[in-house]
């Protein structure tokens, strides 16, 4: 990887651990950086992790969405196969880490569980915002994903909107 630091990747782990530079000087190296063009699927491998830096992803179970990635946000692949799948809304940059590359990082780095432990934090709570939405009454919902997620909403349809707020098209209509 060169020396120029996306600056996504330098503000998503400064907010982690705001030394990161200082106690894991070579995890740079260990990241590859990931291309996709709007509407091209993630190839993605089990046990990966994942940092969006520009775009816009979704997460996907056959159809369904079930999550919508900013940047800054964490991806984490589980060992286990999984029917989900992630598409690229927009074009979007991502780094990756492979498990091989975490093993190295492990064994250059015995502390570096921690910063593994505080993006599988982070993960997990961009995880749940759909549960945590879906709590919301009906009316509400949509108010609520607007103001945390307006650039995705043009770039998904509106039987889309209605899956992921779990909504009858006719009543989304009647919302907008």
């Amino acid at each position: 990887m060169n020396s120029n630091t996306h600056s996504g990747l330098d503000q998503y782990l400064s907010s982690i651990k705001a030394d990161w530079k200082i106690h894991y000087p070579d995890l740079e190296k260990h990241l590859q950086l990931e291309q996709l063009y709007a509407s091209e699927w993630l190839y993605h491998e089990q046990g990966c992790i994942y940092l969006l830096l520009e775009g816009v992803l979704g997460k996907y179970k056959k159809n369904i969405p079930l999550r919508y990635v900013l940047p800054h946000e964490p991806i984490i692949i589980l060992q286990e196969q999984s029917p989900t799948r992630f598409k690229a809304l927009t074009h979007a940059l991502l780094y990756k880490i492979d498990q091989q590359k975490l093993y190295e990082l492990h064994r250059l780095y015995s502390d570096i569980a921690q910063l593994y432990h505080r993006i599988w934090l982070n993960h997990h709570q961009y995880l749940e915002y759909r549960n945590n939405l879906l709590e919301y009454r009906k009316g509400e919902r949509l108010e609520v994903f607007r103001k945390d997620f307006q650039v995705v909403i043009p770039l998904i349809t509106r039987k889309e909107l209605a899956q992921y707020l779990n909504l009858s098209e006719e009543y989304l209509r009647q919302l907008f």
